[in-house]
């Protein structure tokens, strides 16, 4: 499966993509503001790619790699797909970031969760992560509430915003391709 996400394309996570999310493993603020595991080396990457095919065949949750032509720049998916409401994530490489990857990645999540028929998406920011957050904000979700959390061994505050399906029939600029 692939996504159009404006100059972006969003294609299906599989193990051959082990060298991005080992990066983004090693990435600091990556490592901060989400809940990827740091530092993993090459086997404990494919181990968590294996780990994470098995779960979406059982429909829990679906993952792409974030494509600016063949160059991988990070990744993002959509969890909580048995609820009512799922939730979108997303990690950019540090070298990718500010070209609005992550804006056009969620938009394009939002959509095609729309054309599975979620009349909703949440996203979910740890407070301080402003990049996050104009992320979010671009997209058009909204804070709806917060609550405090722990977070690598730290309490945090976390806000869950959400994203309503437009009743308008065209979403963005997004669309699945064949």
């Amino acid at each position: 499966m692939e996504l159009r996400a404006g100059q972006f394309a969003l294609r299906e996570l599989t193990v051959d993509d082990w060298p991005i999310e080992q990066a983004l493993s090693h990435d600091p603020d990556v490592a901060r503001w989400t809940h990827y595991p740091p530092d993993l080396d090459e086997t404990q990457t494919k181990r968590r790619l294996e780990a994470y095919l098995v779960r979406a065949a059982e429909g829990l949750l679906q993952r792409f790699v974030v494509l600016d032509g063949a160059r991988s720049l990070g990744t993002c998916g959509a969890g909580r797909l048995q609820s009512d409401t799922p939730e979108v994530f997303y990690a950019i490489d540090r070298s990718a970031r500010g070209r609005g990857a992550a804006t056009q990645a969620v938009r394009a999540l939002c959509a095609w969760l729309a054309e599975c028929g979620f009349d909703e998406v949440a996203l979910e920011t740890i407070e301080g992560n402003a990049d996050s957050e104009r992320v979010a904000q671009r997209c058009d979700f909204q804070v709806v509430s917060s609550r405090t959390d722990q977070h690598r061994g730290e309490q945090v505050t976390l806000h869950r915003w959400i994203w309503k399906v437009p009743a308008w029939p065209a979403l963005h600029e997004t669309r699945l391709v064949p």
